[in-house]
C-alpha cells in the first residue's frame, strides 16, 4: 500500500509517501514510478515493514509503489502553476503595464490576464509566455479608481495557478490653465481621440 501527502501541491513544493509491505520485512526495496514507468524515488523497509519517501513533481502525474510483482494502487499527484503578476501604476488615459511570471515555463502558452476595476473585469488579454516563463501585457486606463491586474495559467499537465497583483488608484490630478506634465499630455491625447 502507499499514500501521499499531500495529493495537490503547488510547482515547487514536496510531496510525501508513505507505505507498507505484507508479509512484513525489513530491509526490502520499493520503488515509486509514474504509469509511463519512470522512477521518481525509492526506499527501504523498515523492521515494520514501512516504507516512506518524497518527491517533487514537476507536473500531474499517477504513481504507485512496486516492491517485486506486486504494485499499489495508483494515486494522482497535481501540480498547480506558481504565478507572479506587477501592474504598473495607473494614470486615467494612459496604458498600464502589467509583467509576471510562470512557473515551470511551458514558452508560447497563453496565460490569461485580467484588468479588474473594483470588483468589475474591464478588460482581458492573453499574452504568450516566454521561455523563461515571463509574460507582458499593457491596457488603456479610461476611468478613474483602484485596479489590480489577475493573472491564471492552467494547460493539461498542470492545474491552474493564479496571482494578483497589488491594486494601484488612479491619481486625480488638478489640472489649470498653464499646467503641464504627463497627465496634461494624455489628456491632450484623450481629446484628441475624442476629435476635440
Amino acid at each position: 500500500t502507499m499514500d501521499a501527502t499531500p495529493h495537490t501541491v503547488d510547482f515547487g513544493q514536496t510531496v510525501a509517501l508513505s507505505g507498507t509491505i505484507d508479509p512484513v520485512a525489513a530491509g526490502e526495496h520499493v520503488v515509486i514510478e509514474t504509469t509511463q514507468g519512470d522512477t521518481v524515488a525509492s526506499a527501504d523497509t523498515d523492521a515494520g515493514g514501512t516504507f516512506s519517501a518524497s518527491f517533487q513533481p514537476d507536473h500531474n502525474v499517477t504513481i504507485h509503489a512496486e516492491w517485486n510483482a506486486d504494485t499499489s494502487a495508483p494515486i494522482d499527484i497535481g501540480v498547480h502553476s506558481v504565478l507572479t503578476v506587477k501592474l504598473s501604476n495607473v494614470r486615467l488615459f494612459g496604458k498600464a503595464s502589467v509583467t509576471g511570471t510562470v512557473a515551470p515555463a511551458v514558452g508560447g502558452s497563453a496565460v490569461d490576464v485580467k484588468l479588474v476595476l473594483g470588483s468589475k473585469t474591464v478588460s482581458t488579454t492573453h499574452p504568450s509566455m516566454g521561455a523563461g516563463g515571463a509574460f507582458h501585457t499593457s491596457f488603456a486606463i479610461e476611468d478613474l479608481g483602484r485596479y489590480r491586474a489577475i493573472a491564471s495559467f492552467a494547460d493539461a499537465t498542470h492545474l491552474q495557478g493564479i496571482a494578483t497583483s497589488v491594486s494601484k488608484l488612479t491619481p486625480t490630478p488638478g489640472l489649470h490653465v498653464g499646467s503641464h506634465g504627463p497627465s496634461v499630455l494624455l489628456l491632450e491625447k484623450r481629446l484628441a481621440s475624442l476629435n476635440y
